[in-house]
């Protein structure tokens, strides 16, 4: 079945960043600190919330709108989100250090590699230096969610599938240890497997349409096939976009699919990038992410049918994913219009990585089921918030005429002058500053360009366009979730995972 696609101008996306947060012993930051309460309490969980606020409030004075509470959330193209995260455990052996997660705004690729989320990227970075010493480890990690923008077709899916497949082996090599076979961002294809007996509790176990994969995808590799006995499975399992819980339905692999069918979002997520500390960290990874599954969904390249008469056994190389990548930087510069798309990354940049993977039981003790039992969530956390946006935009239209508060361009191409920072201790930060018209306080700075048109996101199967936004108003609802803050005034405990999920089922 020939590749096809309905990709049109490009993407949108966000991003998920995992990072831990030590403040600097600075009068500033201590100031800061103080007014947000940190000094008040020895409570680990309240003194976290402490810290985020801290960070969104010097966000804010960079800037960009930043928040912390979900009732404040009610611009899916404009507000950033810091929240705690309790998949990630304090630093034992860095004591001071805290766990946040930062969740990025719906993001248009059409901005080019210098665009508007790039900026956002370098503010965010610049912002948090200044005032926190940054770290990451083996549990941190960042997510890239993308989507068409004229939505998903069952032969995008089909052809993402096989993409991953042949490149699956090439992408674990160029990751570092603690990502080859992370367990919460696995292969789909090759199953975690050790002999050692502490470390056999603790691989997850395969769902039956996981089982089902891994075994199509060895028997395969122990046959003396070729690619395309794969991907006729795929064209016959794959007739439309609801067929993806048939090969996948857990969200803790390396390429996520189920986002595509939830009642928000409808992206794909790529889980496996590690933890970032710097904004050329992260820009790479969106590169990698978006250059890949544009490639993968590129109709005229002829991938596929290079691919299909290769002996199965015969995985493709990491130079063969360096060409790919380049390859679909290239066809997302001629599809935006872009030229300088390459410029954020370079696909020779990702070289093998020669260690052997993380033994689990070398992660942090307790990391991988609290990452497991996150990953379980409905929802993850662009999802939830973007969600949550629309779901408190929707009710501010209401109570205020009907006036939006939502950017109605995720194509922002100028900068937004400085949101007003009146609350140092970030827990206002994006409130309306007109109460009576239900208009947020966004930003028209001259030096930040003008928004564009937004483009239409409102399908995931790539039906024609209804003008709705990226998810419909009661979203977060419709499927269960009972928005949960991660600021102080709910205080993310550090084992909160075990209580509850995201979604807000106990």
């Amino acid at each position: 079945m020939a590749t096809s696609s309905n990709l049109t101008k490009g993407f949108t996306f966000g991003v998920e960043i995992e990072i831990y947060l030590q403040p600097k012993k600075t009068k500033r930051v201590s100031d800061r600190l103080a007014e947000n309460k940190w000094n008040t309490t020895s409570d680990l969980n309240k003194k976290r919330g402490a810290l985020i606020k801290t960070a969104a409030s010097f966000i804010v004075e960079a800037g960009l709108t930043a928040v912390v509470e979900v009732e404040e959330l009610v611009d899916q193209y404009r507000q950033w989100q810091v929240k705690g995260d309790g998949s990630l455990y304090e630093l034992k052996d860095k004591a001071g250090f805290m766990g946040v997660e930062i969740v990025s705004p719906i993001m248009n690729a059409a901005d080019g590699a210098k665009g508007i989320w790039s900026d956002d990227l370098d503010v965010i970075f610049s912002a948090l230096a200044r005032v926190f010493d940054i770290e990451v480890n083996s549990a941190c990690s960042m997510h890239v969610h993308m989507k068409p923008e004229a939505g998903w077709t069952a032969a995008d899916v089909r052809s993402l599938f096989k993409a991953t497949a042949v490149f699956d082996d090439a992408i674990t090599k160029i990751m570092p240890a603690s990502r080859k076979q992370t367990p919460w961002a696995k292969s789909s294809f090759r199953a975690i497997t050790s002999s050692d007996p502490e470390e056999a509790k603790m691989v997850p176990e395969l769902s039956a349409a996981e089982r089902g994969l891994v075994k199509t995808f060895a028997d395969m590799k122990a046959s003396n096939t070729t690619w395309q006995h794969l991907f006729n499975h795929f064209d016959t399992t794959i007739q439309k976009t609801k067929d993806i819980d048939k090969l996948a339905d857990k969200r803790g692999v390396s390429m996520n699919f189920i986002p595509i069918n939830k009642d928000v979002c409808h992206t794909v997520e790529f889980r496996r990038p590690p933890g970032v500390k710097t904004a050329e960290a992260a820009k790479r990874w969106v590169g990698f992410a978006l250059g890949f599954v544009s490639a993968a969904l590129d109709p005229n390249s002829g991938w596929e049918q290079l691919w299909s008469p290769v002996p199965a056994k015969k995985d493709a190389t990491v130079d063969n994913l360096q060409s790919f990548i380049g390859n679909g930087l290239e066809r997302l510069a001629n599809l935006t219009g872009r030229r300088n798309w390459k410029s954020v990354v370079d696909p020779k940049s990702f070289k093998t990585d020669p260690s052997n993977p993380l033994a689990l039981k070398k992660y942090e003790p307790g990391v991988i089921q609290a990452k497991l039992l996150k990953a379980m969530k409905q929802l993850g956390s662009f999802e939830e918030k973007v969600a949550t946006s629309v779901t408190n935009s929707s009710r501010s239209n209401s109570s205020a005429g009907g006036h939006g508060s939502r950017d109605n361009s995720p194509s922002r191409t100028t900068p937004p002058k400085k949101p007003s920072s009146n609350s140092a201790t970030g827990t206002n930060i994006a409130r309306s500053n007109s109460s009576d018209s239900g208009h947020s306080s966004r930003d028209n700075s001259p030096n930040r360009r003008a928004p564009q048109k937004k483009p239409s996101l409102s399908s995931a199967t790539g039906t024609a366009s209804t003008g709705k936004p990226t998810c419909a108003p009661g979203a977060a609802k419709a499927t269960g979730s009972k928005p949960t803050s991660g600021g102080a005034a709910t205080a993310i405990p550090v084992d909160s995972h075990k209580k509850k999920t995201g979604t807000g089922k106990k």
